[in-house]
């Protein structure tokens, strides 16, 4: 990626960062992943997770989180806080929002990924988005 980059000890590198032994997931994948988790009967039973439901509903609860929702450890974020997609502009939901967001970002080497289940309880709406903006 690039035509040059830095190490973490600030050495210059005159050709392409290389990220064949960092960690990958193909974001169809990510995607698919999310689908599988919050929308189970949209895939055929032998491609679901065999995943214990407490397990599975813990994940969901943190997904789903505000930071200030998080009591252990507590944060000083605002709500729109890794929540991109929606709040991107910065701009928070109001405590009393009937919409919800779970997601999961990453954010490295100047990519930034949100991977989000929206839902919007007030008019029954609800969508799986995946994105990535270099």
């Amino acid at each position: 990626m690039g035509s040059k980059y830095y190490d973490a000890l600030g050495n210059l590198y005159p050709f392409p960062r290389s990220f064949m032994f960092n960690n990958f997931l193909p974001l169809d994948e990510l995607h698919r992943m999310l689908i599988l988790l919050y929308l189970p009967e949209a895939v055929t039973e032998e491609k679901r997770w065999n995943i214990k439901s407490e397990y599975a509903l813990s994940l969901k609860k943190y997904m789903g989180m505000w930071p200030r929702e998080c009591q252990n450890p507590t944060y000083g974020y605002a709500d729109h806080y890794k929540k991109y997609i929606l709040m991107g502009s910065g701009v928070p939901l109001p405590d009393s929002s009937h919409i919800r967001i779970f997601n999961v970002v990453g954010r490295a080497f100047g990519v930034l990924a949100d991977c989000a289940y929206v839902v919007d309880f007030k008019n029954n709406v609800e969508f799986c988005v995946t994105a990535m903006i270099y």
